[in-house]
């Protein structure tokens, strides 16, 4: 099973004008000398990346009929913009007692950081093309 997205409007629409950085070193910050680490949140999915290049990413989704709920977590880098993403271990239950053990995967994403309407924010590019935004929390 692949991460779920949500609707998400088209790329343009939420960088329009925005300054884009190309690469984790443009990013400045007081905290730490990487702008992923953190907890960054779309909806009821977040990822949080830590200093140490481990990651830690959650998610639920569903109706009144059935949940289900993704809990992956490995290692991660950046490498200008693609952040890459290696699964170590992951699981996707559902309330209907259904599991499935994720397998192993690196997953590239081509990512780009900005604010919108005064947030910081992570748009990640999906294999399949479609994005989604993440703000730090």
């Amino acid at each position: 099973m692949r991460r779920a997205l949500l609707a998400v409007l088209p790329i343009s629409l939420f960088f329009a004008g925005l300054p884009v950085l190309a690469n984790a070193h443009d990013y400045p910050t007081p905290v730490s000398q990487n702008p992923f680490e953190g907890t960054w949140r779309s909806g009821n999915f977040a990822f949080t990346f830590y200093g140490n290049g481990r990651y830690v990413y959650v998610g639920v989704m569903g109706n009144s009929a059935m949940t289900s709920r993704i809990s992956e977590q490995g290692t991660y880098s950046v490498v200008g913009n693609v952040l890459l993403v290696k699964r170590e271990r992951g699981v996707v239950t559902t309330s209907a007692n259904y599991r499935r053990d994720l397998p192993v995967e690196t997953t590239k994403y081509p990512w780009q950081m900005g604010r919108i309407q005064g947030h910081l924010a992570l748009q990640l590019v999906y294999p399949t093309g479609g994005a989604q935004v993440f703000y730090k929390e």
